[in-house]
């Protein structure tokens, strides 16, 4: 009996795995954000910080980020309230972006794929929103 191969998606999954990290402000250390699950495509969006701002009172500060492709040499920016997308969101089959951190039975730990390093682009720190799709 023949096997089939199911179809690849066509269209992105509609609940991403989402968490929230804390980005430096400028003067700070660039915060390194790796991937925690397998996923094909990755959005990261500045968020409002959770100390009661609502969406009137948060003005975006924007992102500077560094991505592995060139050990983190080059700097991209990202304008504030605009969403940086990474990786494939046609859906193509075989295609992925990140694999979440592992363990191995001997106890050694693998890092999670690295989406890239990032800090505010002003002296204010802030914080993004992660968004993994599979």
């Amino acid at each position: 009996m023949p096997t089939t191969v199911p179809a690849a998606p066509t269209t992105r999954q509609t609940n991403p795995k989402k968490r929230i990290v804390a980005i430096n402000g400028s003067g700070g250390a660039q915060v390194l954000i790796a991937c925690s699950k397998f996923c094909r495509y990755v959005e990261v969006q500045e968020v409002a910080p959770a100390t009661g701002l609502t969406a009137s009172d948060y003005a975006p500060q924007g992102l500077n980020y560094f991505l592995p492709d060139d050990s983190y040499t080059a700097e991209y920016s990202v304008l504030p309230g605009a969403t940086l997308s990474l990786g494939d969101p046609t859906w193509n089959r075989d295609r992925q972006f990140g694999v979440p951190p592992i363990t191995y039975p001997d106890g050694t730990t693998v890092v999670g794929t690295p989406i890239g390093k990032f800090i505010s682009a002003t002296v204010t720190g802030s914080q993004v929103e992660i968004r993994e799709f599979s």
